[in-house]
């Protein structure tokens, strides 16, 4: 068995292994993350966790009012658990989720098999459509070559000149050649690769218009699922630490549930994503793909409450005045948006990658995390200092 293989039969114990929830650390949570949610997730509450974010734990009143709730949903969980078990029903924490057999992981889905699938044959066509472009680009490039070679030629012998020169023009005539030839190279890349760099822009916007609303958490987690897919290999020296663990969870969990169930091509799956993403939001949709995006929703309100320090160190180095009330409009404005954009794009990025893995498609998958990675760091950065802000707020002015 790979190390692989390993670690995701270990993660999938751990995550069927019916764990109970001890009341002290039920009461930790909900004191540290109580606001967003963090004790309402862990007792697997997720739409009401979900509700609690984005409301801030209702001002704070819904916060304070779970207090003298605590202990009857430990024990109502710790009672429930023991029943899925009794019973053989999944435990309630992962309720939903796929987990396949690691060792079905490293096999070709069935999906792949049918030919008559529409999406397989909008991929075949599309990429028909591409050679035959990227042929003809190479063709004009050439034929364009040859005739300022030609031209080039024939001044030469036409114009007397110094030998000097006439090499120098040489020169810069396979100087030329050269520069067309790599332009050649990058119109291919481009093209061949036009759904995994489109995946990528789509990322930067994501993370850029979450970090202009203080959801900076948006774009770390965008980064953090990129890497997830991308690097698998690199985490697995890290499966002992709690990031590596996190991150190699997500990958286990994303690839069993796109080898279960098909994404269709990227736009097909854009197109889905954005009309699906309400109703996702409120706890609708198809059960594994609700799951998935509830265990991150989580994720995002733990990151939330990580950047608060980070977030009140900048307003206190800003120049404006601080206001408690602002400040947390601000974070929940930025909760919001969080759990929107996440609902909105995570489907559509998770199973692009998931599905280049799941098919061995190695080159892909690493230009399309490589570059989703890197367009979630440029949007963050460029989000957090406000570029583009005026002209973004005056835009929706004029609408």
């Amino acid at each position: 068995m790979s190390q692989l293989s390993e670690v995701r039969t270990s993660i999938r114990e751990e995550l069927g292994s019916y764990p109970r929830r001890d009341l002290t650390e039920v009461k930790r949570r909900w004191m540290l993350m109580g606001l967003f949610g963090g004790h309402r997730a862990y007792l697997g509450h997720d739409l009401v966790s979900t509700l609690m974010a984005i409301t801030f734990g209702g001002l704070g009143i819904w916060w304070l009012l779970d207090r003298k709730n605590l202990e009857s949903l430990t024990e109502e969980w710790n009672a429930d658990q023991a029943r899925r078990e009794t019973e053989g029903l999944s435990p309630k924490d992962v309720d939903g989720l796929l987990m396949a057999d690691p060792s079905d992981l490293e096999v070709i889905p069935e999906w792949i098999n049918d030919a008559k699938d529409a999406d397989e044959e909008r991929i075949e066509a599309i990429k028909a459509a591409q050679d035959a472009a990227a042929d003809a680009a190479r063709a004009g490039s050439q034929q364009l070559m040859d005739a300022a070679e030609e031209k080039m030629d024939a001044m030469m012998e036409k114009v007397p000149m110094p030998e000097a020169q006439r090499q120098m023009m040489a020169k810069q005539a396979e100087i030329q050649k050269k520069i067309m030839e790599k332009q050649d190279v990058l119109q291919q890349f481009l093209m061949t690769y036009s759904d995994q760099l489109q995946m990528a822009l789509l990322v930067g916007i994501a993370a850029y218009g979450a970090a202009i609303f203080g959801a900076v958490e948006v774009g770390l987690l965008l980064i953090g699922l990129c890497c997830a897919l991308t690097f698998t290999d690199q985490f697995l020296a890290r499966s002992d630490t709690r990031l590596g663990r996190a991150l190699l969870e997500w990958d286990y969990l994303l690839c069993s549930y796109y080898h279960e169930n098909k994404q269709p091509i990227f736009i097909v799956a854009w197109m889905r994503s954005g009309i699906t993403f309400i109703p996702r939001l409120l706890g609708f949709g198809e059960v594994g793909e609700q799951s998935l995006f509830n265990r991150l929703s989580g994720a995002a309100a733990a990151v939330c409450f990580i950047l608060i320090p980070i977030d009140l160190v900048l307003v206190a180095m800003g120049d404006e005045p601080f206001e408690i009330a602002s400040f947390f409009g601000g974070a929940v404005v930025g909760l919001i948006a969080s759990v929107a954009v996440l609902a909105m794009f995570v489907p559509v990025i998770g199973g692009t990658l998931s599905r280049h893995k799941i098919l061995g498609e190695d080159m892909e998958l690493k230009v399309g995390g490589i570059a989703g990675a890197a367009t979630a760091t440029v949007g963050t950065v460029l989000g957090m200092a406000g570029i583009g802000y005026d002209a973004l707020i005056a835009a929706f002015a004029g609408a």
